[in-house]
């Protein structure tokens, strides 16, 4: 199964979990998946329309995504989402 693996800051709003198995075949599929078990971490990574928000990276494989495409996942895809540090 994919692996979706999420940085602390949103560790919170998956009951302390860094890493989410996902049964799916697709980036579109597994952020589905993703709200089932988290819902309240889709609307941390994605705007309304699907695409990553600013100050957020979304990488499958190490290669970075802009938007839930129809990317497909292999069971050994890994999905990295990074948060941005701001501040002065």
């Amino acid at each position: 199964m994919p692996t979706i693996n999420l940085p602390p800051q949103l560790a919170g709003f998956a009951s302390g979990q860094r890493q989410l198995s996902v049964q799916a075949a697709d980036l579109s599929t597994a952020f589905d998946e993703l709200d089932k078990v988290a819902p309240m971490v889709r609307s941390q990574i994605l705007e309304a329309d699907g695409q990553v928000r600013p100050f957020v990276g979304l990488f499958v494989d190490d290669e970075q995504v802009l938007g839930l495409e129809a990317r497909p996942l292999s069971s050994a895809s890994q999905v990295q989402v990074v948060m941005s540090v701001a501040g002065g």
